[in-house]
């Protein structure tokens, strides 16, 4: 009767393990909200203006995937690991939301600041195009150089109408290209014999909204 009962305390403990951690169902809740964060990162351009932080939250969400299909394999699965990653997951995707807004923001005023940068030095160099030495000879090297300065005008135009759809990474890149492009054409005016005058200090940067402006440069 000993043994008896001793076998039977067994099977009782074995089937209350069962109960306990063999019915456990996987975590879809948890898993729809982790993917809700990410999804919602993805719409605030995550995938370009926080493109580490939604790695990292991505690379979680298939941790949790892989852990989960792990279990379901199991005669008895767990499913405590596969909670842990989706809620990392999910806070991380929380954190590639916020970084979206912030390096958004950030893209926006580097667009605005290369846009006064480029605008400034096209006309700068236009004024120094003036000053180049004009005969016969330098004719056509004059009206080339003209030409690359219209072009790098419609260059930032084109800049200004990638702010307006808020392609801040393509107007900034644009905006540059036209600055270079016009130093480029500084250089060849100086040595034709020409001078660059003083250039004229850039429009200051729209500072984000509850930002001080930045201070004046230091004489």
């Amino acid at each position: 009767m000993r043994k008896f009962g001793m076998v039977s305390a067994l099977i009782l403990m074995v089937a209350a393990a069962v109960l306990l951690t063999g019915c456990q169902k996987p975590p879809d809740s948890e898993m729809q909200s982790a993917q809700q964060s990410i999804d919602k990162a993805k719409q605030g351009e995550a995938e370009k203006y926080a493109q580490s932080e939604l790695a990292t939250a991505t690379a979680s969400m298939d941790q949790a995937r892989t852990e989960i299909e792990a279990q379901k394999a199991k005669w008895m699965p767990n499913y405590d690991k596969a909670k842990e990653l989706l809620n990392t997951a999910k806070q991380q995707g929380d954190a590639a939301a916020e970084a979206a807004v912030a390096g958004k923001e950030k893209a926006k005023n580097e667009a605005q600041q290369a846009i006064a940068d480029a605008k400034a030095m096209v006309d700068n160099t236009e004024a120094a195009l003036k000053t180049a030495p004009k005969g016969k000879g330098t004719k056509a090297d004059l009206e080339m150089m003209q030409k690359d300065i219209d072009g790098y005008k419609q260059s930032i135009t084109d800049a200004e109408g990638l702010m307006s759809s808020e392609d801040y990474m393509g107007a900034r890149d644009k905006a540059k290209a036209a600055m270079d492009g016009a130093k480029n054409v500084q250089d060849q005016i100086v040595a034709a014999g020409g001078k660059v005058p003083e250039m004229k200090p850039a429009a200051a940067m729209t500072p984000p909204a509850g930002e001080a402006p930045p201070p004046p440069p230091a004489k």
